[in-house]
């Protein structure tokens, strides 16, 4: 065994690394996974030129599954949340006859419900289409969309015909899944144990002339 200060260091830098890579292994799994949280806000601002002040905002969660025709694609299955104030309930509009050449259509929005959770290619930024999400808050339709490779805009199907569409902002972060967090637990527990290991006295083996 050894105590100086070198020998500390470098066992403190392995054990470290050794936790950043149990974390990775069960964190970074998920950043595919089914269930999301979102964050929703409506702007002032415009479509092109992003949110501007907050009007409002809500966040909630999401799940979606991968979509079999667009790669990196899912589809927003079931969507939970408050928005709000008020805390005026939001969900989902379901997506009924989604095809890439017949989107959903609910009175005067059209819309795909398809979530890119790295990033629409080829931007990586925005994680809706330019179809977007239709949403029912508070009984109101919205669709919250990508406007273009930076900006989000918001359409209230409520506002008078030819109101200008808002700026909007979504996001969504992957929830990690239980297995994840066992892994992980696991993985530190493993950790540990190999620790104790090292620091453990050899055994002194005596000979008997």
């Amino acid at each position: 065994m050894c105590f100086n200060g070198e020998c500390l260091i470098k066992r403190l830098c392995r054990f470290s690394c050794s936790i950043s890579l149990a974390v990775i292994a069960a964190v970074g799994a998920p950043a595919y996974a089914d269930t999301f949280n979102f964050a929703l806000e409506e702007g002032t601002g415009t479509i092109t030129g992003g949110l501007g002040n907050i009007i409002a905002a809500g966040s909630g969660t999401l799940t979606a599954v991968p979509d079999a025709s667009i790669p990196g694609a899912f589809e927003i299955t079931a969507l939970s949340g408050t928005f709000g104030a008020g805390m005026a309930s939001i969900t989902e509009l379901p997506c009924v006859t989604y095809s890439q050449s017949h989107p959903c259509y609910s009175s005067s929005l059209k819309y795909d419900n398809l979530l890119y959770p790295v990033g629409l290619p080829p931007f990586d930024i925005v994680v809706l289409d330019d179809r977007g999400l239709g949403l029912d808050i508070g009984g109101r339709a919205v669709q919250v969309y990508a406007s273009s490779s930076h900006f989000y805009g918001w359409y209230d199907s409520g506002e008078p015909a030819g109101a200008p569409a808002l700026g909007a902002y979504f996001a969504v972060t992957p929830t990690p899944e239980p297995c994840s967090f066992l892994l992980l637990g696991t993985g530190l527990l493993g950790i540990a144990g190999s620790f104790r290991r090292r620091r453990s006295p050899a055994p002194v083996v005596s000979s008997v002339a």
